[in-house]
């Protein structure tokens, strides 16, 4: 019975002999595979350092440290990075950078002055001892990283350039003229002076947001029929709003005052009737004379005068507004009315008596102006000779719905002859 017992472990050898599979040969293959999976991973490691390295220094840069001289190289990662090439007290010589480059050198080879400085380009250098004490400039500040530029004179250094004395507006956009952080003055955008309904203005050198073309917060005006008040834009700005139409009533506009208001005309009514009866201070009262060309002659009453053309002008009445170029040269004067509200008529007539002999290069005209004076329009001209006749001219085009209008009469000649005016009548409704 007891050699049962080697039985069972005679049968578990051979089952652990087969299960080791196969033949040496074959076993010898699978190492050899498994071997070559192990350097394919390392191959691909390897290579993925190389990618992932981050270069150091550019290929042949070189600087010293102390006696030795650094050079940039490929290292085993494939990366460029600093190595030592050569410890120059090794030969009992020391490192120096000459053009960009370090060597060994017997001596110094000093390249400049100590503590001297220059300009090269934006950049401000200094001349400075390195480790070996041998002298060469080196960089202190790249002047252009702070907008300036670098400056030989008087002593080298970073300045201010482009810089502005004033602010600016950029169209409605505020650009004021502010120091930096050296103290250089430039321009700084700033704020934009449209959104808040205004422009931009500027008033002796400084820029600020002003309004402009608006009107005075509370004020009414017509325009044509409608009545219209000067409201806040929301910036401090006024701005016309429109509001009644007087037209919806049958009725006109006119200001009453500073109001106004919607009212029912009637008419004709004579706005201005002068016959030139009356003079004060060499004008028709109210009315502004001006004596333009050569001065020392312009327009002047005539009441009976003994004029020797007066006797022609046969539909005056009276006295009369006279300008005589016979006795002096040039010419170019002017008689201005006062300043006539046609703010609530739809409908202004202008008419007047006139006896005007040219000779040469003369002529009248009848001038408009709906500001006050402020500037004009030429409603008619007369270039040929025009003898007693009265005149009726349609105003309403430039006056109707104006609260200051004015006329004028222009003679312009150089030694002529004459015009005569009277009876000059406004009227509307």
């Amino acid at each position: 019975m007891k050699h049962f017992g080697i039985l069972p472990f005679l049968v578990i050898a051979f089952v652990l002999s087969a299960c080791a599979g196969g033949s040496k040969g074959t076993n010898n293959t699978n190492n050899i595979n498994n071997i070559n999976n192990v350097n394919n991973l390392n191959n691909i490691n390897n290579i993925n350092n190389i990618n992932n390295c981050t270069d150091q220094c550019t290929a042949g840069e070189s600087y010293c440290d102390s006696t030795v001289v650094m050079t940039c190289q490929t290292q085993t990662g494939g990366c460029l990075d600093f190595s030592t090439t050569t410890d120059c007290a090794t030969s009992q010589l020391m490192c120096q950078v000459v053009g960009g480059t370090a060597s060994c050198v017997a001596s110094c080879n000093d390249l400049c002055v100590a503590d001297e400085t220059r300009c090269d380009g934006t950049e401000l250098e200094q001349c400075t001892a390195d480790g070996n004490g041998c002298l060469s400039y080196v960089l202190v500040e790249d002047c252009a990283s702070t907008a300036r530029t670098c400056e030989p004179t008087p002593v080298p250094g970073c300045a201010c350039a482009g810089e502005c004395t004033t602010d600016a507006c950029n169209g409605d956009v505020i650009s004021s003229c502010s120091a930096d952080a050296q103290g250089c003055m430039h321009p700084v955008t700033g704020t934009d002076c449209a959104a808040q309904g205004k422009v931009c203005q500027l008033n002796a050198g400084v820029a600020s947001c002003v309004c402009s073309g608006g009107c005075t917060i509370g004020a009414q005006q017509c325009n044509g029929t409608i009545i219209q008040s000067c409201v806040d834009n929301g910036s401090g700005c006024g701005i016309w709003q429109s509001g009644t139409d007087c037209a919806g009533a049958s009725q006109q506009c006119r200001l009453n005052g500073a109001i106004a208001e919607c009212f029912t005309p009637s008419g004709p009514v004579t706005l201005l009737f002068e016959e030139f009866n009356t003079w004060s201070g060499g004008s028709p009262v109210g009315w502004t004379v001006t004596d333009g060309g050569d001065t020392g002659y312009t327009w002047v009453q005539c009441n009976g005068c003994a004029y020797e053309n007066l006797s022609y002008f046969s539909i005056k009445t009276g006295a009369i507004a006279l300008i005589d170029s016979d006795y002096f040269y040039a010419f170019d004067d002017l008689m201005a009315s006062p300043t006539l509200d046609c703010g609530a008529y739809t409908t202004v007539t202008l008419e007047f008596d006139h006896y005007l002999k040219l000779y040469t290069d003369d002529w009248g005209q009848v001038d408009i102006s709906v500001n006050g004076g402020g500037s004009w329009t030429t409603v008619r001209t007369w270039n040929v000779n025009t003898f007693n006749i009265h005149e009726n001219i349609n105003l309403s085009s430039w006056a109707a719905g104006q609260a200051a209008v004015k006329i004028r009469f222009r003679y312009v000649a150089n030694f002529d002859w004459c015009w005569m005016v009277d009876n000059v009548r406004v009227t509307a409704q």
